[in-house]
């Protein structure tokens, strides 16, 4: 959902149009604003609550399945005008506020003085007009007034502020020219067809006056989901509104028609994006809400799709597209095979975590790797990783978790209305960030009961931001990355807004503000790293263009010296990064596309490919402390060696839908050479695997402590493995069933934390620090 404000030349007029989706996918809104004229402002002689009246035949209704339907042969609007409509209405009213945020936008707000001018206000399309009754009582000075083909409003009580017009506005807004301030139209989207856009807006712009607002709250009502079955009825819903001349994505095309059509330029814009039967209470009521809107177009439906059940089977379709949602995945134009991944509830042939069987991987060696040069480096600038872990006395992370040390989640609100893509925490430990699809980023402090601190958003952006990832810097920066959609350009190919490049943005967290912008990555920022090299500042990001790039910034974080590509012209799809221990921070392993890639990174070089460590994306790497190294028998100890822990998600079988092998996470050993000419070498010394253990997703991190390893599931679990033993401890399941993106340990408080695609992060410690909590608490009130 969204919406914006723009503003026109002198003599046009303002509108507003906001808009949301009932998926992932969003889209924008817009206001628009002309300038302010001087002129007085022109006043009606109608007594406060008399009800206008057009010279037409009032319509009679027709009842359908016993339900009560206008009988307008002009209007194409096909639900009802009932009391189980009004009722639907009312929700919807009342849940899109709630995720809003408000009634009237902020700009409007402060273009207009609704205390005290005694503004004129029209509601076009008002419906039961459940708007109009709470902004008239919260505004007593001004004039309302609704219009609406149907009398669905109070019929006898009423603030007295307020009155109404039923009128068919296809025929004209009974209104003269510039009669209003402030107009508003919303969830218009089934009303009127696609030709009849035009002149609707047409009409909102002649009744507005010179420096009003128009303010417009619109759906798209397609959802999107690669679960077949949900995609069978979504498409037939599409099909069914194409048939009627509707158009069932308006919502996500308004600007194009206000803009290029009007001549608009936006001012604000805001836009939410809704979870349709998941993500909380929000999506729960919207799920409801559009089966509603099903139930009430079901006599055309049936009669359309010659169907009986369409809404009780989309209801089955809805539940499986809960399990199925992912992050949209565009088609990639590079020499990338482009066969889907998706996630299955087969269980798959389970591979033994026993095995001490090492397997060396396929490498290619671009260029050498300089020996001297990495060994002055690392003993110039020795490694400041794992401070802690799970053998740190004085550390109070997480260190076991098992049957004797159970963890539990703590209660505590950290959430959003889109999916939680990853999160970050500040050098002390003090600050949680998360990153979400919703345009913003959410700062908490962990030491105040995980209290929302801070919301970053770049209110100068004019188009759709999507946040994912992000990076922490010195004097309270956040440098942060994402998706940046074209408001006004649909992608056919994408079934999204047109992608555009995607800046680094780097915020001040203490100002609240946007202090600089690193453009290069033309598609979606995937990771950003904080790097100290040879004293120098740095980021280092990765994208979904196959790029990844070094920031070399100055000493204030702010200002950009240099930006690098790295030399790599291979790579579709590069995902994290994780720098090789005792090197100086010379060298780092990226996951990318199916393999690992190993970079020089002072020299900006691709070094070395370890290829098919997964079938279809190797999307996370992570070098790891790992503190049983004695206990496993290894070989070779004479060489410098590291080691990796990496998952990702692999093929699927066509004919059956599953994965073509069973999900795992890998440790590797990296071994590092011992002469110039030699590569490094990549030995797989353990699989991590279990029979409900299913991750076939991508654009998901794993993590340690250094003993345990924590990987998600598409299940909303959290599968703990044993890294010397490979064995399964536990099972964190306080998720929805659905994707979790990232977890991570916090350094030194006995914390882990979760997020996800049902919009949350989940909190975990042990049960015991929670029952002790509890039983001080009853101490304390005895």
């Amino acid at each position: 959902m969204g919406g914006n404000i723009s503003r026109d030349p002198p003599d046009a007029h303002l509108q507003h149009h906001q808009h949301h989706r009932h998926n992932s996918t969003s889209s924008p809104s817009s206001m628009t604003r002309k300038s302010k004229s001087p002129t007085l402002r022109n006043s009606k002689s109608n007594s406060v609550n008399e009800e206008k009246k057009v010279p037409a035949v009032k319509p009679d209704k027709r009842i359908i399945y016993g339900r009560a339907y206008h009988a307008i042969e002009s209007s194409s609007y096909m639900l009802p005008r009932d009391d189980k409509e009004i009722d639907r209405l009312h929700e919807e009213h009342f849940v899109t506020k709630e995720l809003l945020g408000f009634n009237i936008m902020i700009e409007a707000l402060k273009t207009l003085d609704f205390q005290n001018e005694g503004l004129k206000v029209l509601d076009v399309c008002c419906g039961p007009a459940t708007w109009l009754c709470e902004t008239s009582l919260e505004y007593p000075n001004c004039r309302f007034t609704g219009i609406d083909m149907c009398s669905l409003w109070p019929q006898v009580i009423r603030p007295v502020n307020l009155t109404f017009t039923e009128a068919n506005v296809l025929q004209g807004i009974p209104y003269p020219d510039k009669s209003f301030d402030f107009v508003q139209l919303r969830f218009a989207v089934l009303a009127f067809r696609s030709n009849e856009w035009p002149f609707i807006i047409s009409e909102i712009k002649r009744v507005l006056k010179d420096g009003g607002c128009f303010q417009c709250v619109e759906l798209d009502m397609r959802i999107i989901t690669t679960d077949p079955i949900a995609r069978t009825y979504t498409e037939a819903f599409e099909s069914f509104c194409a048939s009627y001349g509707l158009d069932a994505s308006a919502g996500a095309k308004l600007d194009l028609l206000l803009t290029e059509g009007g001549g608009m330029k936006i001012l604000q814009s805001e836009y939410r994006e809704v979870p349709l039967g998941w993500g909380g209470p929000i999506g729960d009521a919207y799920i409801q809400i559009f089966q509603g809107t099903l139930d009430g177009l079901s006599p055309w439906l049936k009669q359309s799709l010659e169907v009986d059940g369409f809404v009780s089977d989309f209801e089955s379709g809805a539940d499986d597209d809960i399990v199925d949602y992912k992050p949209n995945n565009r088609a990639k134009t590079k020499s990338k095979k482009t066969t889907k991944t998706t996630k299955s509830k087969k269980t798959p042939p389970t591979i033994p975590t026993e095995s001490v069987t090492t397997t060396t991987k396929n490498t290619l060696i671009h260029h050498q790797w300089d020996e001297k040069r990495t060994a002055v480096l690392a003993g110039k600038y020795p490694d400041t990783y794992w401070k802690f872990n799970a053998d740190v006395p004085q550390s109070h992370m997480i260190k076991s978790i098992n049957e004797k040390s159970p963890l539990t989640s703590i209660p505590c609100t950290i959430t959003d209305q889109g999916p939680i893509t990853s999160m970050t925490l500040s050098d002390d430990g003090t600050l949680l960030v998360t990153y979400s699809s919703t345009g913003a980023v959410k700062v908490y402090d962990i030491q105040d009961n995980f209290h929302l601190i801070r919301k970053l958003r770049d209110t100068d952006e004019k188009h759709i931001d999507e946040f994912y990832c992000g990076a922490f810097a010195p004097d309270g920066l956040l440098a942060v990355g994402g998706k940046l959609k074209d408001r006004y350009r649909w992608s056919d190919d994408d079934a999204d807004n047109h992608i555009l490049p995607c800046d680094i943005k780097i915020f001040d967290v203490c100002e609240n503000k946007l202090v600089a912008r690193l453009k290069g990555h033309k598609e979606e920022i995937l990771s950003i790293k904080k790097v100290i090299f040879m004293g120098q500042n740095y980021f280092v990001s990765t994208s979904q263009d196959g790029s990844i790039y070094k920031w070399h910034m100055a000493e204030d974080w702010k200002t950009l010296i240099k930006s690098t590509k790295m030399e790599d012209d291979i790579t579709c799809m590069a995902f994290t990064v994780s720098f090789l221990p005792n090197t100086g921070n010379k060298y780092f392993i990226a996951a990318t596309d199916e393999h690992l890639r190993l970079f020089d990174f002072e020299q900006a070089k691709l070094l070395q490919t370890f290829s098919s460590i997964n079938s279809s994306y190797c999307d996370c790497a992570k070098f790891v402390n790992w503190l049983d190294e004695k206990a496993y028998q290894t070989t070779d100890n004479n060489s410098k060696y590291a080691w990796l822990i990496s998952r990702g998600a692999e093929m699927c079988d066509l004919s059956e839908g599953v994965s073509s092998k069973p999900n795992t996470c890998t440790l590797h050993k990296l071994i590092y050479p011992t002469k110039t000419q030699q590569g490094f070498k990549l030995e797989q010394i353990k699989t991590y695997q279990h029979d409900e253990y299913h991750a076939n997703s991508w654009l998901v991190k794993i993590t340690s402590n250094g003993r345990y390893l924590l990987a998600p599931t598409i299940y909303g679990q959290i599968f703990v493995f044993n890294m010397l033993s490979g064995q399964v401890t536990a099972i964190l399941k306080e998720h929805q069933d659905m994707e979790i993106r990232d977890v991570i340990f916090h350094p030194y408080r006995p914390l882990i934390f979760s997020c996800g695609d049902d919009g949350c992060v989940k909190v975990y410690t042990y049960k015991s620090n929670v029952e002790q909590h509890q039983n001080n608490q009853i101490l304390a009130k005895n």
